[in-house]
Parts: structure tokens; C-alpha cells; sequence
């Protein structure tokens, strides 16, 4: 998956990365448009090695629509003042150590829960987790936002109850946030500050207080 990881002002090339997962520690290494890994020297963060080490595996800790980077020696990434990452302590820099991530190579979504594909009910604005068949979902990012709708341009939105279902026109549009907690695997969040979980009856709803089974998505 590439995303866009900025600080200040529009994305670059230099600052688009796929981001890759070590299936058992779900730490993430970062390859650089020039097919080279992060890794953490005594110069900081550069993108200079071919092959990822102890060094080019980072924790990825999220808070709302920014993430931090841990590096393995416990100490969180931070950057200074003129753009470059390095090592910094234990304690997160408020100001200096949050990047805003952004999908930039995944327009469409298809998402699969522990029940079944998500897909919305015919003939209904209502979107359910326990579908036999697919619906493919577009997805735009604004600033770390999110927002999804289908091919006939309906937008997802939540409802009173917190259920998640079209509405018709951008204007309704829900924004979201997107995690990846683990490899293959996303959390979305919705504004009520739940994430959207899955259940046995088919509803798709933002509920979740904390991601568990059933708010992890295979996308």
C-alpha cells in the first residue's frame, strides 16, 4: 500500500512510501520512491538501505487521522526544523513528531469482515457486513479524512442510531479515518469517535470503542 505521509503543504514523490508489514510484530517498514527502506542512523531517518533491518522497523502508533513512528529502540521519530526525522525520546513531540497519512493508490474499497463482504442491501440505503457478494466503494482523502460512496455517487453516512448508510449527495457525506492496526487489515473511525464494527445480524455500525475482531476489515 503507498500512502502519503505530510507535515506541512502538499505531497511529493519524496514523501510517498509503501508501506510494508512484518506479519508477526505488525511493525512497518517504509520504502522510499527510490526503492530504498527507512532506517534510523546516527544521521536520523534517511531512506538508504535495500533491505529493511532492526533499524527499518517502526512502531506506528495512531491518534485520530495523524501517526507516530516509534523506532526500536523505544524512542519516538520526531522532525526538525528543516523536514528531517530523527531520533527523538520516549515522550512524543506534540509539535514536530505527527504525520497526517493519506491512501494514494487505493481509489476503490472492497471490505470483508468476519461475517461476510460489506455491500449495500438492494433496493435499500442500508449497508450491511454479512454479504455473499462485494460492493466496490470509492474513496476520496481529504487532510487524513475519508470519505466513501458508490458508483451511483451515494455517499456513506451515520444516522441517529449510528448505522452506517447512503445518503444521497457529498453534501451528507460522513468523514472518516482509517487505521491500519495490523497486516491486511484497517479500522475505520467514524466523527461520533467509534470505530465501525461488523455483527452476526449483518449491521454495520460506527459502535466500537476499541479495535477488536470486529471492527478489523480485510481490504
Amino acid at each position: 500500500m503507498d500512502v502519503g505521509l505530510e507535515r506541512h503543504g502538499e505531497l511529493t514523490d519524496t514523501e510517498i512510501f509503501q508501506l510494508e508489514f512484518d506479519k508477526t510484530s505488525n511493525k512497518v517498514a517504509l520504502l522510499g520512491s527510490k526503492g530504498l527502506y527507512w532506517t534510523l542512523g546516527e544521521k536520523g531517518v534517511t531512506a538508504s538501505v535495500k533491505e529493511p533491518g532492526d533499524s527499518s522497523w517502526f512502531e506506528l502508533e495512531w491518534h485520530g487521522n495523524q501517526v507516530v513512528f516509534k523506532a526500536h529502540t523505544g524512542n519516538y521519530i520526531t522532525g526538525k526544523d528543516n523536514g528531517q526525522l530523527i531520533e527523538g525520546s520516549g515522550t512524543i513531540d506534540e509539535e514536530k513528531a505527527y504525520h497526517t497519512p493519506e491512501i494514494v493508490n487505493r481509489p476503490m474499497l472492497v471490505l470483508r469482515g468476519e461475517h461476510g463482504f460489506v455491500g449495500v442491501k438492494p433496493g435499500t440505503n442500508r449497508i450491511e457486513s454479512y454479504r455473499s457478494k462485494y460492493d466496490v466503494f470509492q474513496v476520496t482523502c481529504t487532510q487524513g479524512k475519508y470519505k466513501v460512496s458508490t458508483a451511483a455517487g451515494k455517499f456513506w453516512s451515520t444516522d441517529d442510531g449510528n448505522n452506517i448508510v447512503l445518503c444521497d449527495g457529498e453534501s451528507g457525506a460522513g468523514e472518516y479515518t482509517i487505521e491500519f492496526p495490523k497486516y491486511n487489515r484497517m479500522a475505520i473511525k467514524a466523527a461520533n469517535g467509534c470505530y465501525i464494527q461488523g455483527h452476526q445480524n449483518g449491521s454495520f455500525c460506527a459502535s466500537g470503542k476499541e479495535v477488536g475482531k470486529a471492527s478489523l476489515w480485510e481490504y
